[in-house]
């Protein structure tokens, strides 16, 4: 294979898995039919290092409870209002990540994307897509990497990635307004040192 045709097969490949990276909205088949509808959803991941650190960028139309095997780790309320969650428990080997979502009238759907951080820049990145599992029916322990009762769980389907209308880019990260675009009294001078990240809130 000639030197170009390699560069040419990298690109590819890593324009795959960058594309593969991009959460999707999703939703239970044939869902968001009737008001008030809750939804169950779970994915697997395996894990082979020891984590520094993981997060969880979520996004629900209009709730969603979430859990890390078996371990509830918060919620997110709005679609437009997504979460970063530090997620705890991440351990060697298989976890699951399951979410009960609420639609209370119109569009229904989630977005999440888990980011696992490991030693030397090394990260692991899980986002929801048609493989994840769905029902409309939150059965005894769905929650726990050791549920079986798989029955009555189907693909989940995907209504578009990250930016697809309605709900457009919620994971975009605001900046703070440009040191040179403030008005100042004689005298004074502002540097823009930081702008928060989701989840930090205001600061000083």
């Amino acid at each position: 294979m000639s030197k170009i045709n390699r560069l040419i097969c990298l690109f590819t490949f890593f324009t795959i898995a960058l594309q593969a990276q991009v959460p999707e909205w999703i939703w239970h088949p044939g869902g968001a039919a009737t008001n008030n509808e809750v939804r169950y959803f779970r994915k697997t991941f395996s894990v082979k290092d020891k984590p520094d650190s993981a997060t969880l960028a979520i996004a629900a139309d209009d709730e969603a409870e979430i859990w890390l095997n078996g371990k509830r780790q918060g919620d997110v309320k709005g679609w437009n209002n997504a979460a970063i969650i530090n997620l705890k428990k991440i351990k060697q080997g298989e976890n699951l990540i399951a979410i009960r979502g609420w639609s209370g009238t119109g569009d229904a759907a989630l977005l999440a994307k888990i980011e696992i951080s490991f030693g030397q820049g090394k990260k692991l990145v899980v986002v929801s897509d048609a493989s994840w599992k769905s029902s409309d029916v939150g059965d005894e322990g769905w929650q726990t990497v050791e549920f079986s009762g798989a029955n009555n769980w189907s693909s989940a389907k995907s209504k578009g990635k990250l930016g697809v209308a309605p709900w457009g880019d919620v994971m975009k990260v605001a900046q703070a307004t440009r040191a040179e675009d403030l008005v100042l009294l004689p005298g004074f001078k502002v540097e823009l040192l930081k702008s928060a990240q989701p989840g930090e809130g205001s600061w000083i």
